[in-house]
């Protein structure tokens, strides 16, 4: 999964280059970073943008579209018959509001085409934490993400 920040991004923040040995290793900790906040902060694929297709039975002809945020849908089908806006079903925001619960495919386009700045920056301030410990062989101390061995 791509990192929210890149080694770059650190290491303007930190008044630093990474040499290209060292480049990879920052890489991999990004990565490690923005899955920590992707997983288990935010609890959603907000970054990169990504594509779907997922069959739901609505609930009293309720859909919630999981993952904002969303940017589209695409396409909405029933029995291989797609359906149209206002005529097959009802959308407001990330709900689809269909006449019956019969099950539907919908594909739909979820997350951010360029990572926030916000997820930029936390994810260089958890990998900047982890920098020191670890370049002193001190082990993990911040971010809940784990390093492989390399």
């Amino acid at each position: 999964m791509d990192a929210f920040a890149t080694y770059s991004d650190l290491g303007t923040r930190l008044r630093r280059t990474f040499t290209p040995d060292e480049q990879p290793w920052i890489t991999t900790l990004l990565k490690d970073a923005s899955t920590y906040l992707r997983d288990d902060v935010i609890g959603a694929q907000v970054f990169p943008q990504s594509s779907s297709t997922v069959r739901f039975w609505p609930d009293g002809g309720r859909v919630d579209l999981p993952n904002p945020p969303l940017i589209s849908i695409d396409t909405v089908a029933r029995d291989g018959v797609t359906l149209v806006d206002g005529e097959g079903y009802t959308r407001r925001d990330n709900l689809l509001w269909f006449g019956s619960d019969k099950p539907v495919d919908v594909t739909f386009t979820y997350g951010y085409a360029l990572a926030p700045a916000s997820l930029i920056r936390w994810t260089c301030v958890l990998v900047s934490q982890t920098l020191l410990p670890i370049e002193q062989k001190l082990g993990l101390t911040a971010g809940g993400f784990v390093v492989g061995a390399d």
